[in-house]
């Protein structure tokens, strides 16, 4: 049926041309036709994508492009699949309404990205209106085909391959002037012998380069092996110690607030970089011998070319460029230490000074990096900010953790916002006024309730606190301060400068962690933080002095570490050409960067990419009946695109009151990971079936579960070999009446081939009421030693028992122990000589040993390598004989699985524990 069109379509303009782009959310992807294709014909990419119509036709996206785009200045990339047969000119799917958090307004013909203004959608006729979305605005060529042959011939021409010798200017000389006349020595660190071999690799490269040579110096730094994120090392040298004795070079840095003013009318913008920048540049034949460093059994060395980590070398560089590169050639042409950029309003006018800087750089000997070059592009980013055809802007990533923090859920994280608004509330106009309905819900007597108002207040506070008079441009005449913090998952920081009326934030940043920062302590993380923080802000900071603030009072460890190694050493070498102050602050008063941290916390989604490449036909098949009629099925539910089953536990659910009777349903593909999960790895310990089905159904469900669990167990290799066979009982024993946890503690000893830690013997002790175990690691059998580890692992951490019962061996029948028994309270009994059956520990033994046995193999030195972890499984697996784990009867619930499939699909409820309140 042909009607009146009432698809919604959006302006978009493509190199000065308006396209009309079709709004799809049932689109997975974007789609260009062939007006668009024929545009941007250069860049078209092979694609083997396969685009499925509403009529149910397969039609191959051969072609494909990436383009970047501009959607109420929010810049990022999205591919378009090419389509010549595309009844429309563009189509805009759903990776682009995720990417810009569209909304759609059906009735009123209207769009916005991010809950920002309303757009009016285009009319379908040929009268163009404002264009709301802008591609191809920045980081694609703006010159035309003949112009681009033009610049690469001239690329060709005057920037020749790298040559083999490396290259330094004669223009000028890098000088250390020591203020002590006490050398500065350090010994060559011990290295193992992979690391010896990168250190003298690297020492033979750079000798062959011309960059060190022999030495023979009273001054002496140690090199520090730095491991790269790619799995490559790099050769350092700490200059640390050197640095403190170096008298500073006060040449300026340049005035990055000036260079920026003068950008404003760049059309054409070309980027040209350094190869190795600092090793351009020559060593004084006086200052050599204070760079000398030395390698076991390498010898020493010392640098002919700048080193990196020397605290003048940015001002000997800049001194370099401002040389080349003065005054009286912008505004064409800015140099920033290795940064140079060529700006022009003309193509005419952009070849002949692009001429002008390689030729200069050419004739002072320094080499051009050309793979890293960028030419004629239409924008670039430079000193923290977006430079393009259309002038000079902020960076819109700089202000995104503010205009993102999530809506406040509770009082906490109302406290927590208006306590970050209120650090920068004297640049806020009205600002008391506009606190007002969120203020209301700190009232005890007001119920918590996010209403319109508050959310309007929080939309007017946002955008005031972005304006300009806050996000102020940077004076480099005064001290920058650095601010950071670091959650559990994220990272926060804010630059921030003093003025007359007050302290202004520059730039926000802020970031989630990787998996394995997670796992770093919070010392750890709150250095990281730094770190990445100064690396972030270094276009502002290099060469200047500045304050870093931080809530870690125990930060200033790192700037004195000795001997640092791994990721301590990373930190340490990145630190050395920074020149800073760390202030500690107060969390309470540490509201900007708190926030930043913390704010990604409260939005955390299911993970189902696991479960993408889902063919259980099962499985599936029941997800569609459960989605279909969900009322048919009681006991099952669909959360988050994930199946779960209600499974309750008729023992402990009456006791405990359990309400986490959802098992997450596991399709075939992942059964054996979680299998694997619950068996293999060494806080599981490889108990037999029962116990690891038990720990399975912990938390998962799947049809025929416990006859898995048995058939893997069976077929487990290390189980086969390691674990003795289970013979019935050879009779009933005498019952031991024990009415409470920690009354009974029995101990034993079992001896071990010496390990790599010296420890000889294994001591176990064993609560007989819940069947807990503790474990302690001798170099030596002694009473002395038994009474410590029993001090520290059950009297002092649980209670004091009644009785201990051991065996009668000479580190258990001593005076020195049993006066030490005796003193607390406790009974001392032994066992009948030759009867260890008598020590209920001894069947715990027999688990350690084959736990041991399984993870070991032939490596007997490394028995204690897994203790906890072991201590651990056999504390949480189910007893037969209790039909509950000894960690439910200590603790009165059963811990969650170490490692588990669950955890890695599921979101966790962080208002719980965040924010109690």
């Amino acid at each position: 049926m042909v009607g009146k069109e009432n698809r919604l379509f959006a302006n978009l303009r493509v190199k000065g041309a308006v396209y009309k782009a079709l709004l799809d959310s049932g689109a997975q992807c974007c789609i260009a036709g062939p007006r668009l294709m024929e545009e941007l014909k250069p860049r078209l990419e092979d694609s083997r994508a396969v685009i499925k119509f509403a009529n149910q036709e397969l039609v191959a996206a051969k072609k494909r492009v990436k383009v970047q785009m501009d959607v109420d200045n929010r810049i990022g990339d999205l591919w378009f699949e090419c389509i010549e047969a595309l009844p429309v000119e563009v189509v805009l799917g759903a990776d682009f309404a995720q990417r810009w958090r569209i909304d759609l307004s059906m009735g009123g013909k209207k769009w916005r990205s991010f809950e920002g203004p309303w757009h009016s959608l285009a009319d379908t006729s040929d009268d163009i209106e404002a264009c709301d979305m802008v591609a191809e605005c920045g980081g694609i060529s703006v010159i035309k085909d003949g112009e681009r042959e033009l610049i690469e011939k001239l690329a060709s021409e005057l920037l020749p391959e790298m040559p083999d010798e490396f290259g330094h200017t004669d223009m000028i000389k890098h000088v250390i002037i020591p203020t002590s006349s006490k050398p500065v020595y350090h010994r060559a660190r011990r290295m193992s012998p992979p690391m010896k071999q990168v250190a003298l690799d690297s020492v033979k490269d750079m000798y062959a380069k011309k960059i060190i040579e022999p030495a023979s110096s009273n001054w002496n730094s140690a090199p520090v092996i730095v491991k790269k994120p790619d799995g490559s090392y790099r050769f350092c040298v700490d200059y640390r110690d050197l640095n403190k004795v170096t008298e500073k070079d006060g040449y300026p840095s340049r005035n990055m607030d000036s260079i920026l003013d003068k950008l404003r009318g760049a059309k054409y913008i070309s980027k040209i970089d350094l190869k190795s920048a600092y090793h351009q540049i020559l060593m004084d034949e006086d200052s050599r011998k204070y760079t000398a460093f030395s390698i076991p059994e390498g010898g020493q060395w010392q640098f002919l070319r700048m080193p990196f980590g020397l605290i003048n070398a940015p001002m000997t560089f800049q001194r370099l460029m401002d040389s080349l590169f003065g005054t009286e050639v912008e505004p064409h042409v800015f140099a920033y230490l290795d940064d140079i950029i060529v700006v022009t309003e003309t193509f005419s006018e952009h070849i002949r000074w692009l001429k002008y800087v390689i030729k200069v750089l050419m004739k002072a000997k320094l080499i051009v990096n050309k793979k890293k070059c960028e030419f004629c592009c239409s924008r670039v980013t430079f000193l923290g900010y977006v430079l393009d055809n259309e002038g000079l802007r902020i960076d819109p990533e700089r202000i995104k953790p503010i205009l993102e923090y999530p809506v406040p859920t509770n009082v906490k994280g109302v406290r927590r916002l208006l306590g970050m608004l209120g650090w920068y509330s004297r640049f806020i106009k009205k600002e008391a006024e506009m606190n007002v309905p969120l203020a209301k819900l700190l009232h005890k007597d007001e119920k918590f309730v996010w209403g319109l108002e508050q959310e309007e207040a929080l939309k007017k506070i946002k955008v005031a606190l972005t304006n300009a008079p806050v996000l102020a441009r940077p004076d480099f005449s005064r001290k920058f301060v650095v601010q950071t913090d670091a959650s559990d998952f994220a990272l926060g920081a804010v630059l921030t400068q003093d003025f007359e009326d007050g302290e202004h934030p520059i730039m926000y940043i802020s970031r989630l962690m990787s998996k394995a920062e997670r796992n770093y302590g919070i010392t750890e993380k709150e250095c990281l933080a730094i770190l990445w923080a100064i690396d972030k802000f270094r276009p502002y900071l290099e060469g200047y002095h500045f304050t870093v603030i931080t809530d870690h009072k125990a930060l200033t460890w790192l700037r004195n570490f000795k001997n640092p190694t791994g990721r301590v050493a990373r930190w340490a070498i990145k630190m050395m050409e920074w020149d800073f102050d760390i202030v500690h602050r107060k969390g309470a008063d540490h509201h900007v960067p708190d926030a930043l941290s913390r704010g990604f916390e409260l939005d955390r989604t299911y993970d189902v990419s696991l479960f993408e490449s889902i063919k259980d036909e099962r499985y599936l098949q029941k997800l569609k009946e459960i989605e279909k009629a969900p009322q048919k099925f009681p006991d099952w539910c669909i959360e988050g695109g994930l199946l779960y089953r209600k499974r309750r536990d008729w023992l402990l659910d009456p006791i405990t009151n359990s309400e986490d009777v959802w098992k997450l349903v596991v399709p075939e593909e992942y059964r054996d990971r979680v299998l694997s999960d619950a068996h293999c790895i060494t806080s599981a310990g490889h108990l037999g079936s029962k116990k690891t089905y038990d720990r399975v159904v912990q938390e998962y469900y799947w049809p025929g579960m416990f006859h898995d669990v048995e058939d893997f167990v069976r077929q487990c290799e290390i189980c086969q070999r390691y674990k003795v066979s289970q013979t019935g009982p050879q009779g009933l024993m005498t019952r031991r009446v024990v009415d409470r946890p920690w009354a009974v503690v029995a101990a034993d000893l079992m001896e071990f081939p010496r390990s790599k830690f010296q420890n000889k013997y294994l001591l176990v002790f064993q609560d007989i009421f819940t069947r807990w175990i503790e474990v302690y690691p001798l170099r030596a059998a002694t009473g002395a030693n038994v009474l410590k580890a029993f001090e520290q692992l059950i009297l002092f951490r649980w209670e004091t028992p009644d009785f201990l019962l051991t065996d009668n061996g000479k580190e258990f029948d001593n005076k020195l122990l049993n006066d030490g028994l005796q003193e607390y309270g406790v009974k001392h009994v032994y066992t009948p000589p030759y009867w260890p059956q008598a020590n209920p520990v001894e069947r715990s033994n027999r688990t350690l040993k084959t736990m041991i046995a399984s993870y070991v193999g032939a490596d007997h030195q490394n028995w204690d390598k897994h203790l906890h972890e072991f201590r651990h499984a056999v504390n949480t697996a189910v007893q037969s004989t209790l039909k509950v784990s000894p960690a439910f009867l200590n603790m009165g619930r059963q811990p969650r699985l170490v490692k588990s499939l669950r955890k890695e699909v599921e979101p966790v409820d962080w208002k719980k524990w965040s924010d109690p309140a």
